[in-house]
């Protein structure tokens, strides 16, 4: 009888897991993350070479953007000299104080035997003579004449 019993609970058993065998339990998996390993020299380069093409391209705008301005007309000169040495160490003296200043020649017309040394220049004419108006209320700027070339 203890026989029977045991072969009986042992079918039992054999039946229950094949029935739990048959269910086909999906396997529990893990996401599957991808790293992507990017080595810091590269990066480096990579980001060097972007900053390289943007300041490359800013530099062609710049440079187109001059290519449309047109040479300025109007010159706000400061002094006249006779002597080439002395209108150059006057536009230095300008530089240093932080002006633009030019030395300029006259082929012809009046005044070519001089240096006339500028510290602003005006493609504008309004500019140029709004500007010479505020430059001659200035004091000891009395002086100061507009050349058109």
């Amino acid at each position: 009888m203890n026989r029977l019993i045991t072969l009986v609970l042992t079918g039992l058993l054999l039946l229950a897991v094949n029935a739990c065998k048959s269910k086909k339990q999906k396997p529990v998996t893990k996401p599957t993350v991808k790293k992507t390993v990017v080595h810091k020299e590269l990066t480096d380069s990579l980001r060097q070479d972007s900053i390289r093409k943007a300041k490359a391209l800013e530099l062609q705008k710049l440079e187109e953007q001059k290519a449309q301005v047109p040479d300025d007309k109007y010159f706000l000169i400061a002094g006249s000299f006779q002597d080439r040495d002395n209108a150059e160490k006057f536009k230095a003296e300008l530089e240093s104080q932080g002006y633009e200043s030019k030395v300029i020649v006259r082929e012809t017309g009046p005044n070519q035997d001089f240096y006339k040394v500028s510290y602003k220049s005006f493609y504008d004419r309004n500019e140029a003579f709004n500007e010479l108006s505020r430059e001659k209320q200035q004091p000891n700027n009395e002086h100061v004449w507009l050349l058109i070339k």
